[in-house]
């Protein structure tokens, strides 16, 4: 290649156009374009306006340009006084400029005035066409009718894997994750974001979705921000009808917070981030856990106290068996001496009536021995033996029963027959003695000779025969 021809450096070039531009676009000149990004910038009041223009939904001319803070003010007021509404983005204008280009900068326009007068942009065009259109049609809140989901866990993801949106959502679900333990469920959808595709790859996504849509219980669309030029697939009335109508909650959080698209207007719920709609989702187990916890807590100090009201009535039912068991004994010990002192008393009395009628049998028969002779006397002495074995015998027999009477008394004897064998059935403090006293609902206590133990009752075979 041959390189004997003049060469120019980078800033001669750039020069030379500059000189162009200057010598050729000489006035200022009325231009069409819509300002797809204001670019206000409050600390010096300058703004950098993105001027985009477009042709069937694509953007065919973008260019930067400048607007100082005094035309910006001006301009501005006179848009809030003939609009009724500030300066924004989106708004096609008609604008009053003149060409410049830097070396470094390259080319912009400078805007030195605005025709308020002139309509919206072709994108808010589009976007208003769009909203219009969904009312007529009875779509544009049709998602927002469909009931909230009471645990929304299990979460069907359309995104990018390679998204700073994507990214930041997924944060937040694993913090939550390891601070509370929630776990979520979300399964993502791969599509473009932005650009002509967008709209294409996520309504094949949602066909996709809605064939399985009983495995999930809503929709996100998560994205980062952007400006309106790669938001305006938002709009697209296509996408929007199926958004509208889809059998899931719709939640969007696609990090465009200056103007909502009209997906974010039909969707079932929009966060103006990513992060806040996943903060959004971790809320509603909040919602439903921290109640669930309090319930959980409430339910462990009830069974605390009712544990320690039943152990207090039990100490108190020991008390009051023990108390009871020792007034029976006391009651059928007085019964027992009262018993032995009338034996006694029995016996000392027969004891002197065979003593006296010993004495008169005595007297009786040494009158007859002095009447009757030796013979009568013998026989007199032998009746006295016979009468006098006949009294021990009776006085012994009488013992013996009392002997008798003092065992029975205390084999009868409460700690007797619990060390037998026997038990004390009792229910709330009452001693049961028949099957048809038992209650299901509280526990039996079952006292023994030694220990007791708390029974809980669980069915009741009642029986008319009699033990």
């Amino acid at each position: 290649m041959s390189t004997t021809g003049p060469s120019y450096s980078l800033l001669e070039i750039c020069q030379h156009v500059q000189d162009l531009l200057r010598n050729t676009y000489v006035d200022s000149y009325w231009i069409r374009a819509e300002i797809n990004t204001l670019n206000l910038y409050p600390a010096s009041g300058h703004c950098y306006p993105d001027l985009v223009e477009k042709k069937e939904g694509a953007v065919v001319a973008q260019m930067r340009s400048i607007l100082w803070k005094g035309d910006y003010e001006r301009i501005n007021a006179q848009f809030q006084k003939t609009l009724k509404e500030p300066l924004k983005n989106g708004i096609k204008v008609l604008m009053l400029c003149q060409l410049q280009f830097h070396p470094v900068y390259g080319m912009s326009l400078v805007i030195k005035d605005m025709d308020p007068a002139y309509s919206l942009g072709d994108l808010e065009r589009e976007k208003q066409l769009c909203i219009q259109t969904l009312k007529a049609e009875g779509l544009f809140g049709a998602n927002r009718t469909l009931p909230k989901p009471w645990l929304p866990k299990r979460i069907a993801l359309i995104s990018d894997a390679s998204s700073k949106g994507f990214g930041d959502f997924n944060k937040v679900l694993e913090e939550a994750r390891q601070t509370w333990g929630y776990g979520f469920y979300c399964h993502l959808f791969p599509v473009v974001l932005q650009g002509d595709r967008a709209v294409t790859t996520i309504l094949e996504q949602l066909n996709r979705i809605e064939r399985v849509h009983e495995h999930f219980d809503a929709v996100a669309l998560v994205r980062g921000g952007g400006g309106e030029v790669g938001m305006s697939c938002y709009n697209h009335l296509e996408l929007n009808r199926a958004l509208a109508s889809f059998p899931l909650p719709v939640l969007t959080g696609i990090g465009h917070a200056a103007n909502q698209t009209v997906a974010e207007q039909v969707a079932w719920y929009n966060a103006i981030t990513p992060t806040k709609l996943a903060e959004w989702l971790v809320q509603q187990l909040h919602n439903v856990s921290v109640p669930l916890q309090k319930c959980l807590d409430a339910l462990i100090q009830q069974g605390l106290d009712t544990l320690i009201d039943a152990r207090m009535e039990l100490r108190q039912a020991e008390r009051l068996l023990g108390a009871s068991a020792r007034n029976r004994q006391d009651r059928n010990r007085a019964r027992w001496q009262h018993a032995v002192q009338q034996v006694g008393s029995a016996v000392r009395y027969l004891n002197r009536h065979e003593q006296a009628k010993l004495q008169r049998n005595r007297e009786q028969l040494r009158l007859a021995t002095q009447v009757q002779g030796k013979g009568q006397k013998l026989e007199l002495e032998r009746k006295a033996a016979g009468i006098a074995s006949m009294a021990k015998q009776s006085l012994q027999a009488q013992l013996l029963a009392l002997e008798f009477m003092e065992k029975q008394v205390q084999h009868l004897s409460p700690e007797q027959v619990l060390k037998r064998g026997f038990s004390i059935v009792s229910q709330q403090r009452k001693v049961l003695n028949q099957s048809s006293m038992v209650q299901l609902s509280s526990p039996l206590t079952i006292q023994f000779y030694r220990g007791k133990v708390i029974a809980n009752p669980i069915e009741i075979n009642q029986s008319d025969e009699q033990v």
